[in-house]
């Protein structure tokens, strides 16, 4: 399986896809949570293990057996894989994730019981606004920390973000702009013929190089511009006019 990792291409995959995949697709809420329930962790074992106990009661616990321990044999088998395609092959990883956000409000229960409602909300109301901001282009989400959505390509591709889901929403860009031919190259293995018919090919390096000068409309996926082993880097030297939901981009040449 071709593999996209950081700008680099590869048929072997790397060891550290998933956690930068994590990083780069995880809401900085649910990261800042997550290092929040590390950071009490770490305090409290390190409290423990000053008072001269073994912190079994800290972490092996029933939290430590139903999040921590699960999570981390989860996260570090899925890293042996060598089918680096996606973020969507570990979802279930999120499972955890939101477990530990809900054990910081369990802590603050016990704890701080006046912080509980105002914490709850925070963090409801945000998730809702990051999903609100993301609408609809959730499966080309990209957080804050790497640039957003249009950085994304940067980090990772694929179906984290090029699956082919905006092909819909680029047939409705063309015909409410009255485009009607269009050069096209589109990343997967949808028909682009029967959708687009009378398609034309984008040019490649090879033929720019040539003296070959773009006219019309180019319209290209994420998968097929930023792919370092593909034919049209001479795009990337271009802002594009258009861009069609988070995964396809529009260079007027006409």
């Amino acid at each position: 399986h071709a593999a996209y990792l950081l700008g680099q291409t590869s048929e072997e995959g790397w060891w550290y896809y998933f956690p930068v995949a994590l990083w780069a697709k995880t809401p900085i809420l649910t990261i800042i949570m997550v290092a929040t329930w590390i950071g009490l962790m770490s305090v409290l074992i390190w409290r423990t293990v000053r008072a001269g106990r073994w912190p079994t009661t800290t972490v092996w616990t029933s939290v430590g057996w139903t999040m921590v321990f699960p999570a981390l044999v989860y996260l570090g088998w899925s890293m042996t894989s060598h089918i680096n395609i996606g973020l969507r092959h570990i979802f279930p990883f999120y499972v955890f994730l939101s477990l530990t956000a809900g054990s910081i409000c369990a802590t603050l229960a016990r704890r701080r019981a006046s912080w509980l409602p105002v914490t709850a909300t925070l963090i409801i109301g945000v998730s809702a606004l990051v999903a609100i901001n993301a609408w609809p282009n959730t499966l080309g989400y990209f957080n804050r920390l790497v640039g957003g959505t249009t950085n994304g390509h940067a980090y990772v591709l694929d179906s984290n973000l090029d699956w082919n889901q905006d092909i819909w929403r680029l047939r409705t860009f063309l015909q409410q702009h009255g485009f009607t031919s269009v050069h096209l190259a589109l990343f997967g293995s949808i028909p682009a013929d029967k959708v687009f018919p009378g398609r034309l090919p984008v040019l490649t390096d090879e033929d720019v190089d040539r003296g070959v000068q773009p006219t019309g409309l180019v319209v290209i996926s994420a998968g097929q511009l930023y792919n370092e082993d593909g034919p049209f880097h001479w795009l990337r030297s271009y802002t594009p006019n258009w861009r069609v939901g988070s995964s396809i981009t529009v260079y007027d040449f006409r």
